[in-house]
């Protein structure tokens, strides 16, 4: 009895806070002391031992239902749920009338989406015990799911008022509230809950989704980052690992408000933490992808983001729970638990319109039912350019559903179309010289089809595996085409030239008609391990394709003595492009601060050598490369994080090194690229080699002010098949015949960026973003024949860009921005003299949000001094507008 009587001191000493404990547990010969022991280590959030003295005290008791029933919920707690399920239903059969064991099951089966099964053991749990809260709670989650909101708002006041103190509960009434238009009685029960238990982060997390439907940005930033300080207080409830799981959501959701308070390189940092923190939270995936997007180039010419952004949108889409987001690509916002998500279609739409006569629509339709989930997008978007022939189609399509099979076992499938049409969108220092107005491109992938599948084995370990098939067209028309050529004179190779738009080309006009056809089908089968100091990642892909290619040069033009029979060149080819990519990451979290990454890659890439640049090659390149991994996260204080990288990758043809399930980032830096050159400048260089170096540092001061450097350091290099011609006037009566012209390159890119923000009060928010880069660009035609000395073009740039920003916004919905971007190059090159450009531009918006964010209007003004500039691409940079434009937008969500 003395036993006993200690153990029953310890669980009240642990109820009230007391961790100090003098017991031994050598000494312990019963099942109570164990039971107490089990909630004195869980409330030191150590649930390994929590389950092991769990454990001990049914070996002790084994046919006592209330022990069975605690190791049950230490283990649903851990995410265990087929152990508990089963320890569950021995502690029913031996202990029918204990409420709490029947509403643990309810839980269960709501977890697995078996709603009716749930209610009516939360029914059943009431019945029994009419003061439990657990019991009312659960019930009410599972009616708010089905639609049922005014009886769910009625079970959940009443789990309130059987347990007026509670914390939990009143954040789960808040949220309730919120969906309902209430935000008054929303923050009034969070208000209380925070009182209640001033380290629980749910109240301060809610509180700050409440504030930002409410436009009340800067207080939904403190209030979310009170709730990732306070996240690890939430061990007595949850594991280690699933604890990472939280602080993952509240990372993507504050990644989302500080998007829009307009701190765009905190919310993509932010997001890229979260990811780390937990690599299996979809939410934080698909923010990074939502944050990649946010860096696209919208004329679809500086692919450099297309291949991080597509990886995460796959990863988001397999990892997420059905019920749990959205798979539509429109939509960003992630709630943070599943049971307050309900079965219904939803709607959302974008519209854009500026003074240009250009137009943006996007728009989906999305949902969940049961066991299912649901998304069709549809994106539009017509830009006129800012020149002749600038002009840009864009249209797209897809379906996305999402079906659990099994509590574990969760299918995907991704139907696509994407069409673009356009004519010549690159980037030119001389905007209205140097560009083609003939060319015309038309590339259409239809359809694309990507099929997946996410086996659960445990909390954190997930087998994934993703299929696809794309089938994409390209055509290309230009009656201006000037292709490479080489002469031949008294044995010398006199001239090569290049199509560099500065007098190098040779006069003869031609007409080009380019058809591709690629097939591509692509496998990945990769398995997720994640512990509570370690996540690994072994995977691998395989891909293969067939290209076949079409390229006819007709000759419009003449010259002496004749060099170009008509047509010049009609050439087909068919090639294959195969690649396998296995690989290994880890991360260990060597200290809850301090997270080191390791991998390693090694790809076979077999591609067409030139299946791009007329005329085309028959030829196929082999690559094969091991790639080594290196990442870094600290924090050596809880408003301080340093991440470092550094990676070796292999770039693919086109698009495909975009489709995987490899991690797209280390570090917090990304890794994925389609390409890192310009593709103004240097086009496409299919199997790159990337080598990326990163260094950053983000800080927050108390005076809500926000610090971040980083330094980056970007290298690309290769070599590909280039189509020329050869004309050897030394043979009378001889044409040009194609030949192909090997070409090496390197592009090398050191940028540093800095940035500082500061929000004012409750609704002002000012900021400066500044980066500095440095570009290198070395290309070189190999000699042909051996006698030529080799071409070279060498351009290289260094790039400022300062942009200050303010934003104000009113609870009331009204909101204004103002912008001013100052840019100034140096451009130098060894084959054209440029001047370079200073210039700054000034942008303003302003408009209204409705509660709840159902809708969104805008409307602005883009360079409002009408102010032009002349930009060398060689730096990458953001097309600006070059005249005064006129914009307006809104969105729609319902």
């Amino acid at each position: 009895m003395e036993n006993i009587r200690i153990a029953l001191l310890q669980l009240r000493d642990t109820v009230q806070g007391k961790l100090s404990s003098t017991q031994d547990p050598d000494k312990f010969i019963t099942a109570t002391e164990w039971m107490s022991q089990s909630y004195f280590q869980q409330a030191k959030f150590d649930f390994s031992s929590a389950i092991d003295a769990a454990t001990q005290a049914v070996a002790l008791a084994p046919q006592s239902g209330f022990a069975l029933a605690r190791l049950a919920e230490l283990e649903f707690a851990s995410g265990k749920n087929d152990l508990a399920a089963e320890h569950l239903e021995r502690s029913i059969l031996l202990s029918p009338l204990n409420a709490q064991a029947l509403a643990l099951r309810g839980f269960l089966h709501a977890g697995a989406n078996q709603l009716k099964e749930a209610e009516r053991a939360f029914s059943d749990a009431i019945e029994i015990d009419p003061a439990l809260s657990n019991a009312w709670l659960g019930r009410g989650l599972v009616r708010y799911k089905t639609g049922r909101t005014d009886l769910a708002l009625e079970d959940l006041q009443v789990a309130v008022t059987t347990d007026p103190t509670r914390a939990i509960l009143r954040s789960y009434l808040a949220k309730v509230y919120r969906d309902q238009l209430n935000p008054e009685k929303a923050l009034k029960e969070l208000e209380i809950a925070k009182a209640l238990d001033p380290n629980d982060p749910t109240p301060w997390m809610y509180s700050s989704l409440l504030r930002q439907q409410e436009n009340q940005i800067n207080q939904a930033v403190e209030d979310l980052e009170v709730s990732r300080e306070l996240n690890d207080n939430r061990g007595v409830y949850r594991s280690r690992m699933l604890l990472d799981q939280d602080r993952a959501v509240r990372g993507a959701n504050l990644a989302l408000v500080y998007k829009d308070a307009g701190m765009f390189e905190l919310s993509a940092r932010e997001a890229s933490r979260s990811v780390n923190t937990d690599y299996t939270s979809a939410a934080s995936h698909l923010f990074l992808a939502n944050s990649y997007d946010f860096l696209r180039d919208p004329q679809q010419v500086n692919l450099r983001y297309n291949s991080g952004r597509l990886g995460e949108m796959l990863i988001a889409n397999l990892l997420a729970p059905v019920g749990a987001g959205s798979l539509s690509q429109n939509v960003s916002l992630q709630e943070y638990s599943k049971l307050l998500e309900q079965d219904r279609p939803r709607f959302t739409s974008y519209t854009e319109y500026n003074s240009g006569g250009n137009w943006w629509e996007r728009s989906s339709v999305y949902g969940s039912y049961r066991n299912m989930e649901y998304s069709l997008d549809a994106n539009y978007r017509w830009n006129n350019g800012q020149r002749p022939n600038n002009d840009i189609e864009e249209m797209n399509w897809s379906g996305k559903f999402k079906l659990q099979i099994t509590p574990k076992d969760q299918a995907f499938l991704q139907i696509e179309s994407i069409e673009l049409n356009s004519g010549d969108v690159s980037q030119y220092y001389n905007n209205f010289t140097q560009n083609s107005q003939v060319l015309r491109v038309n590339d259409k992938s239809e359809p694309v089809l990507y099929a997946g599948w996410n086996h659960e084995w445990a909390p954190g370990s997930h087998l994934l595996a993703l299929v696809g098939r794309v089938d994409q067209s390209s055509r290309i028309q230009n009656s201006r085409f000037y292709p490479l050529l080489a002469v031949q004179k008294n044995g010398q190779i006199t001239n090569l030239t290049l199509d560099d738009g500065t007098g190098g080309r040779t006069p003869v006009v031609m007409d080009q008609n380019y058809v591709s056809d690629l097939e591509l089908y692509s496998a990945e089968l990769q398995q997720i391990w994640t512990t509570d100091y370690l996540t690994s990642i072994v995977g691998m892909r395989y891909q293969s394709g067939r290209i076949g290619v079409s390229d006819n040069i007709q000759n419009f033009g003449s010259s002496f003595p004749p060099i170009y029979s008509n047509p010049v060149s009609d050439l087909n080819t068919k090639s294959n492009l195969e690649r396998v990519t296995a690989y290994w990451y880890e991360t260990w979290k060597v200290h809850p601060k301090l997270s080191l990454t390791g991998g390693v890659a090694f790809d076979y890439l077999e591609h067409p050598s030139n299946a791009d640049i007329s005329p085309v090659s028959s030829q196929d390149t082999l690559r094969k490369q091991v790639s080594p991994k290196l990442g870094l996260i600290w924090s050596p204080a809880s408003s301080t994080f340093v991440r470092a990288s550094y990676t070796h990758s292999l770039g693919g043809l086109f698009f495909d090194n975009g489709i995987r399930l490899e991690p797209t980032q280390v570090g917090g830096f990304l890794q994925s690229y389609r390409s890192l050159a310009p593709e103004s400048i240097a086009g496409l260089f299919p199997g790159a080699t990337f080598r990326t170096a990163g260094l950053g540092l983000d800080h927050r001061f108390k005076s809500k002010t926000y610090l971040g450097l980083e330094a980056q350091w970007l290298r690309s290099d290769g070599d590909r098949i280039t189509g020329g011609y050869f004309f050897n006037q030394d043979q009378v009566g001889t044409r040009a015949a194609p030949i192909d012209v090997r070409e090496n390159f390197d592009y090398e890119e050191m940028t540093l960026a800095a940035n500082v923000y500061q929000l004012i009060g409750d609704s002002f928010t000012l900021g400066s973003r500044y980066r500095i880069s440095q570009a290198e660009y070395h290309r070189q035609y190999i000699e042909y024949p051996t006698t030529f000395n080799a071409t070279r073009y060498d351009p290289k740039g260094l790039l400022n860009q300062n942009t200050l920003y303010s934003y104000y916004y009113h609870p009331s919905g009204w909101f204004a921005q103002g912008e001013a971007v100052w840019s100034m190059q140096d451009p130098q090159s060894d084959l054209a003299s440029l001047d370079g450009d200073e210039f700054w531009q000034f942008h303003a918006f302003a408009g209204y949000r409705m509660w709840s964010r159902k809708l969104e209007a805008r409307i602005g003004v883009l360079n409002i001094g009408d102010q032009a500039y002349q930009l060398d691409p060689i730096n990458w940079y953001y097309e600006l507008p070059r005249e005064r434009t006129f914009f307006a937008s809104l969105k729609l969500n319902f």
